[in-house]
This record gives structure tokens, sequence and C-alpha cells, in this order.
């Protein structure tokens, strides 16, 4: 199931990462991670948080807070009860990661995908 979350008021950094604190899960995927305070808990609250981010600054960024970042995305055999996905400025790849996102998903598993508008909020819905 996807589920694509909007918000005036918040970035969809901070946005994404609240949406997975409220929804727990033993594997978690976060594909084109960014780093932010709230990563710290979503980590703790994980029993598996795999990270990814291809972006060499992100990258490092993540690796700063000590979190488990890969610049390469975990192999196919993975499965994931929930992955989030931040979406990048360019549509096709976007689509392209949450195809991927939607194989690594188990059985009833949940994408959550949040875009600021500016983004192209709305097309993704639709």
């Amino acid at each position: 199931m996807t589920h694509f979350i909007q918000s005036q008021t918040m970035s969809a950094i901070e946005l994404l990462y609240r949406a997975g604190l409220g929804a727990p899960a033993a594997r978690t995927l976060i594909i084109n991670a960014h780093a932010h305070g709230l990563l710290t808990e979503v980590n703790e609250q994980a029993n598996q948080l795999d990270l990814w981010q291809q972006f060499k600054p992100g990258y490092d960024a993540l690796k700063g807070m000590g979190m488990p970042v890969s610049p390469e995305l975990p192999s196919t055999d993975n499965r994931y009860d929930l992955i989030l996905l931040l979406p990048a400025k360019n549509k096709q790849q976007t689509l392209a990661w949450m195809a991927t996102a939607m194989q690594r998903l188990v059985d009833h598993g949940r994408l959550l995908v949040a875009c600021a508008n500016n983004h192209g909020a709305k097309s993704y819905e639709d």
C-alpha cells in the first residue's frame, strides 16, 4: 500500500520521518535518505534500518550522524515492512525508485512518500 503525504507547514523530510515514527516496522528502508534530527528516533524505533543515499554530500552527512547508510540499494533479497521515500527533483527517477520500493516490500508492507508541493506532489498522487 502506498501513501502520499502532504503538509503546508513541515518540510517533506520532517513529514516523512514523523510518518515513519507513526508507522513502526521491524525492517525499514529509507530511499534518498537525508540527515535530520528525527532520523535518530527512526533508527532507535526500527529493529533494522537501512538508508540509501547516492549523493555524496547527503551520504557524508548521514555517516556523520553515525547512521547505517549505503550508496547502493540493498540486495533484492532484502524485504521491508516499511519503506520511506523522499522524491528526487526528477520525476522519472522518483517513479523508478517507487517501482524498486514496491519490489522490496513484504506482503502488506507500506510505502510512504512525502513530497513538497513545488516538487509535484499532486502529480504523484494521480
